[in-house]
């Protein structure tokens, strides 16, 4: 106050010296109610400051208890945690005294029976009989003996029979492939014996086919030989090969026929051959006219030019008697 007192003389000023000073009276008036306020707050936390120190004074030497409550706990550690260590024991002791009661028991029993044991032991030693055990003990020992040889031999024959066996199956695929073979061998003999079945029947209707074939190739050979020579005669290529005419009642062989008839026979039956036993469609006569006299020649023309076998007949003739007859003709000169 005093510093703002000098600031205000040297001011000069006394209104404005006047405020100032209003300004710090009220200040200070607000400061003490301030100081009261706060005095009073003293007061209070005093007096809770001595309540509380009423309520402390239970506690008073807590530190130093605390302090020997730590070192009793750090000198009682080890049993605590070994106690901490036996307490899955303890929840199992209601078990374990039961299992202990079981094993007296079973304690008991065994001594009994070891009781029981002992006397039969003490018995059999009374009634031991050292030679019989010997001659028994003896008796085992060559069995043993004879056990360990048949082992022997039966690890001997069962190699014997793993040997055997792969051989069995060796001689099983040998038969399998015989067993092919064999099949193989039975439609071979199969095919032959079909095979000659049906060479005896061609053989056998060989015979019988040739003769259906002479009989096709004369009955066609008669009737060319007919319309060649307007005859009525029976032309017949015979089972010989051998060709005769028949003539009302006469069989006139074919040396016996004039060289027309001998021309005519062998024409009709060269052109029967042709039709029967091939597909040929194309005949050529070469002088077919030889030893003909004229009225056959021209009958023999008029009959190749009916024939209707045949889609294409080629004569080659010195005779003109075909040109009446033919569609086409080619003369050749010197």
């Amino acid at each position: 106050m005093a510093k703002k007192i000098e600031d205000l003389a040297q001011l000069h000023d006394p209104a404005g010296e006047t405020k100032v000073l209003n300004k710090e009276i009220e200040k200070e008036g607000l400061i003490l109610a301030e100081k009261e306020k706060n005095q009073g707050a003293l007061l209070e936390a005093l007096i809770l400051l001595s309540a509380a120190s009423e309520k402390l004074k239970p506690f008073e030497g807590l530190d130093e208890r605390l302090g020997e409550l730590g070192l009793l706990r750090e000198r009682h550690k080890g049993a605590f945690l070994k106690q901490l260590g036996l307490l899955p024991l303890a929840a199992n002791l209601v078990e374990r005294s039961e299992e202990k009661a079981r094993s007296e028991r079973d304690f008991i029993e065994a001594s009994e029976q070891l009781a029981l044991a002992q006397n039969h032991l003490l018995e059999c030693r009374r009634n031991y009989q050292r030679d019989p055990h010997l001659a028994a003990q003896r008796i085992f020992d060559d069995l043993k003996a004879r056990q360990i040889k048949l082992d022997l031999q039966v690890k001997y024959f069962q190699g014997q029979v793993e040997e055997k066996e792969e051989s069995i199956a060796v001689l099983e695929k040998i038969r399998a492939s015989l067993k092919e073979v064999w099949e193989e061998k039975a439609r071979w003999e199969d095919t032959l014996a079909f095979l000659e079945f049906a060479r005896q029947s061609l053989k056998e209707a060989g015979p019988r086919i040739t003769e259906t074939y002479l009989m096709n190739v004369s009955h066609r050979a008669n009737q060319l030989f007919r319309a060649i020579l307007e005859s009525e005669g029976d032309l017949v290529w015979g089972r010989d090969y051998e060709i005769t005419l028949s003539e009302n009642g006469t069989i006139r062989p074919f040396n016996n026929l004039s060289g027309g008839e001998q021309m005519a026979a062998a024409l009709a039956v060269r052109l029967a051959l042709i039709k029967e036993i091939s597909n040929l469609d194309v005949a050529f006569f070469d002088e077919p006219t030889t030893n003909l006299d004229g009225e056959r020649r021209k009958n023999l023309a008029r009959q190749i030019g009916q024939i209707r076998d045949f889609s294409q007949l080629f004569v080659i003739s010195h005779d003109d008697t075909f040109e009446e007859s033919t569609d086409h003709v080619v003369r050749l000169t010197n």
